[in-house]
């Protein structure tokens, strides 16, 4: 924590009405663990974060990170 001092200002992220509590991140946590560790479900790690990437960026509105892009790959190889 020490080296990291600078970026804990709360008063400061508080006065920008920024959310500084971990509430959000814990309940994200359980939600996500009560949803993968259910009665008859079986996940691997990678599928989890697979769908957990997805997730999120259903949410932020962000697809086009997942999408692949056909364009690059016709760059790559020229």
């Amino acid at each position: 924590m020490q080296h990291h001092r600078a970026a804990m200002n709360s008063a400061q992220y508080q006065g920008q009405t920024l959310p500084i509590g971990s509430g959000a991140v814990e309940g994200g946590c359980r939600l996500v663990g009560a949803r993968t560790n259910g009665c008859g479900r079986r996940w691997s790690v990678p599928g989890c974060d697979a769908i957990v990437a997805l997730r999120v960026a259903v949410l932020n509105d962000r697809l086009d990170l997942l999408r692949p892009r056909p364009h690059l790959a016709w760059l790559e190889a020229a």
